[in-house]
């Protein structure tokens, strides 16, 4: 058993962080919006991971390093939504229209994804401004999460 990976910490490799998991387990019961900063390879996604498994809450995970520029992060976020409705809608047919529903407003092209269940998203970049589409994008997950009584993680 290696207990100093040099890629994620899960499992048995995982250890301690005890105050950190409880302080972010209440953070998203109370849905608070929660910023862990610490240097490169501290253990920050690990740490997300094992609580959000542990708990047993849907989530999507999104990273933004190597992301360039504005549109890269809009499409993330888009891409990272459209998992989330995987996590409500396990089968195609229903999760197709789930996502045509859910981005009918946003000039996004909705597809299924070959590899896992999820959606597969085009957009349409000359319609609405990036950060327009984020914003409207988290508040109607936020709708969404509410209607299907749900705990949701985006992060």
């Amino acid at each position: 058993m290696n207990y100093f990976p040099t890629r994620l910490a899960i499992g048995e490799a995982f250890c301690n962080r005890d105050k950190e998991q409880e302080r972010l387990i209440k953070n998203i019961q109370h849905a608070n919006p929660t910023l862990i900063m610490s240097p490169r390879r501290y253990g920050k996604t690990s740490l997300v991971l094992h609580v959000l498994k542990k708990q047993d809450f849907p989530f999507a995970h999104i990273d933004f390093y190597k992301e360039l520029n504005i549109n890269d992060i809009e499409h993330a976020i888009l891409n990272g939504a459209g998992c989330l409705l995987g996590c409500i809608e396990s089968t195609p047919k229903r999760l197709l229209k789930l996502g045509a529903e859910f981005f009918s407003n946003f000039h996004v092209k909705v597809g299924l994804g070959l590899k896992d269940i999820g959606l597969q998203l085009e957009i349409n970049r000359a319609k609405k401004q990036p950060k327009d589409t984020i914003l409207k994008v988290l508040e109607k997950l936020h709708e969404l999460a509410e209607k299907h009584k749900k705990k949701m993680v985006l992060f």
